[in-house]
């Protein structure tokens, strides 16, 4: 379970931006350079799935393709 203030790599957690029925999404900073980024955490229950985690993963590399544009 992750709670505002809890640190993910060089990340805080610093509010809660919505929960569905897989997943959390938070606002976190990097400590270091301050940059702001939304992070999906996969809820307990599904991490164990290998089906959902590999969706999940999929999920978040398509979602940064897109962000990143064409190359």
């Amino acid at each position: 379970m992750v709670r505002i203030g809890d640190k993910i790599g060089n990340y805080q957690m610093i509010r809660s931006l919505g929960s569905a029925a897989m997943g959390a999404v938070y606002e976190g900073v990097h400590e270091r350079i301050g940059s702001r980024v939304a992070i999906k955490i996969l809820h307990a229950n599904y991490q164990q799935n290998e089906d959902i985690r590999r969706r999940f993963f999929q999920e978040a590399c398509s979602a940064n393709h897109r962000l990143a544009g064409p190359s």
